[in-house]
């Protein structure tokens, strides 16, 4: 937030591309702890009754994802990027010129 809304380094691209970044690291990081936690430490889902199967019952396992599980995760973020891309393309959302000389100076001012 202070990367954002700081009067003297808010104009600064560097620190609003950093702000962006660790938006977006504190999304995945928010992914990991709900996803991972809840399920290394599952919830007890019939308080007083034994529930049992031939899963390892309450043993806490490691988890590596395999290759394949990595490609489908990275081709899941690039689908979404291309998306955005081809949305910012053809819907022309994004301005053509960020220069200073095309900004009206009132809007500046306020």
């Amino acid at each position: 937030m202070i990367l954002l809304f700081h009067p003297k380094i808010d104009t600064q691209k560097i620190y609003v591309l950093l702000g962006a970044l660790l938006v977006v690291l504190g999304g995945m990081v928010q992914l990991y702890v709900i996803i991972v936690g809840g399920q290394a430490y599952p919830l007890e889902i019939f308080p007083g009754f034994e529930v049992s199967s031939s899963f390892s019952d309450g043993v806490i396992n490691s988890y590596t994802p395999t290759y394949l599980e990595l490609m489908l995760g990275l081709g899941g973020v690039a689908l979404a990027l291309m998306i955005a891309g081809l949305a910012m393309k053809f819907l022309r959302i994004v301005p053509d010129n960020l220069s200073d000389d095309n900004v009206d100076p009132a809007v500046l001012a306020d």
